[in-house]
């Protein structure tokens, strides 16, 4: 792929799948109190409640990458801050695309293997959630108070 095309289809305006039901809720509420049983990490935390906010969020893959720079750099502080935080387009550039109107992984991203497609899919991760929080932290997006705000298995 040309650098030119790769740069433009970075801004390619796309959706992103999202889901937020009481079922998905339900669900993760069981898999961290089943979790909880052998690891401590699960056992206290802030229950998860459902938000107005899909079926899709609007974004592009740039948007996701400058998430993404900007939540992992350490350098804050730094005069390099702004080439940490632009590490993360360079780095993952190639891997996300627009396929039929919706935010997906390209060919070359699909075909990542091992540790490589761990580290991939953690590092997305982050980009894509903090786009689908800032959205819901933009409005009022909490389908109201819940009273599971907090929990704590034995």
């Amino acid at each position: 792929m040309e650098i030119e095309s790769l740069v433009r289809s970075l801004n390619q305006p796309s959706r992103l799948v999202v889901e937020s039901s009481p079922r998905l809720v339900d669900a993760v509420e069981k898999y961290a109190k089943d979790a909880a049983e052998k690891n401590d990490a699960y056992r206290y935390g802030k229950a998860p409640v459902t938000v107005t906010i899909g079926p899709t969020v609007g974004t592009s893959p740039a948007q996701v990458l400058h998430e993404l720079g900007v939540a992992t750099t350490l350098l804050t502080a730094s005069p390099l801050a702004q080439v940490a935080r632009h590490w993360a387009h360079v780095r993952y550039c190639a891997t996300l695309t627009r396929q039929r109107g919706m935010l997906g992984l390209t060919p070359s991203a699909q075909s990542l293997v091992y540790h490589h497609k761990v580290t991939q899919s953690e590092q997305l991760g982050i980009g894509l959630a903090l786009v689908v929080a800032k959205r819901c932290c933009s409005g009022n997006t909490a389908s109201g108070p819940s009273s599971r705000s907090t929990r704590r298995w034995r």
